[in-house]
């Protein structure tokens, strides 16, 4: 079973994700375009993104 967030905090360093602003540009986010409409738009870019952050290191995505 997964350890809590709560459970967590205090215990280790947590990594976080980074730009993932920035990371949709380079996969062709145009200037101005809302990224949150990649939700919908794009899922398999955002899937994409967040599983490269997981593997990654990243904790909190």
């Amino acid at each position: 079973m997964k350890e809590c967030f709560k459970d967590i905090l205090g215990k280790r360093i947590l990594i976080f994700d980074g730009a993932a602003g920035t990371m949709l540009q380079s996969r062709g986010l145009a200037a101005g375009e809302k990224p949150e409409t990649w939700s919908i738009k794009r899922p398999d870019d955002i899937v994409a993104l967040h599983s490269e952050y997981i593997a990654a290191g990243a904790d909190i995505i």
